[in-house]
């Protein structure tokens, strides 16, 4: 089966898939993962830790965001996984998102003269994880619930 091929697509979908009812227009299928983890990373991070969850078998779909302290890029990764593989993706976004100390100059105020604030050393990185429990995942638009169907109809991978 071709990487990346339509056949691959839904062997990896179903391989992802049996342990939580998901529902599209009124077919219900079963996904696996039982845990959903927010990883708020620093952006400087966000490649690695993806490398790092997917050559682990991990699914994540990254976000970029914006704000916070420094009000710096950063970048949101969300992960489902089931609970025993909980501490392993924990682990990954421990190794991979560490802190470290930068150099930062507040913002000076409008409208009042003379010498700004003295820069300041600072220590920012690491990561915020919330883990959340999935109830439930609805499956909207495209044939993603019919090839996951067709692909477990089939006898393909569970």
């Amino acid at each position: 089966m071709a990487k990346g091929s339509r056949a691959d697509h839904s062997a990896r979908l179903a391989a992802f898939s049996a342990g939580i009812r998901a529902t599209r227009g009124g077919k219900s299928l079963d996904i696996n993962a039982t845990k959903l983890l927010v990883a708020i990373t620093q952006a400087d991070d966000a490649d690695r830790l993806a490398d790092e969850l997917v050559a682990k078998g991990f699914r994540l779909t990254r976000l970029k965001t914006h704000g916070g302290f420094l009000r710096r890029e950063n970048a949101a990764a969300l992960i489902a996984t089931t609970e025993d593989r909980l501490p392993a993706a924990l682990a990954i976004i421990r190794q991979t998102c560490r802190a470290r100390t930068v150099t930062w100059v507040p913002p000076f105020p409008d409208g009042i003269g003379g010498i700004g604030p003295a820069p300041m050393e600072i220590e920012v990185g690491g990561a915020v994880v919330f883990t959340i429990p999935i109830e439930g995942v609805e499956l909207l638009g495209g044939d993603v619930a019919e090839s996951l169907a067709r692909t477990r109809a089939a006898g393909g991978a569970q």
